[in-house]
């Protein structure tokens, strides 16, 4: 079973967007609720404050400052039903 929920490619809504000010670091932008996206990577990552291995997701339309090195936690996005 694939412990990831979203794919490269797949359309998202943000449903959740109260971010901790050390994401602000990572992007020049964050998600806005209800904001749709587009998935660019899916992949498994520590969460910011846990540390626990979570499922992540990069945004097309909100890319981290530094490639490849940080993402938003999956939880926060809903599939957009066509």
């Amino acid at each position: 079973m694939n412990p990831l929920p979203f794919s490269a490619g797949q359309k998202v809504v943000c449903v959740f967007a109260d971010f901790p000010d050390a994401v602000h670091g990572h992007f020049d932008r964050l998600p806005e609720e209800g904001g749709i996206y587009t998935i660019s990577e899916a992949f498994l990552c520590p969460e910011h404050i846990t540390k626990r291995i979570i499922p992540s997701v990069r945004l097309i339309e909100l890319p981290p400052l530094r490639p490849g090195k940080s993402g938003f936690s999956a939880w926060r996005f809903s599939r957009v039903e066509a």
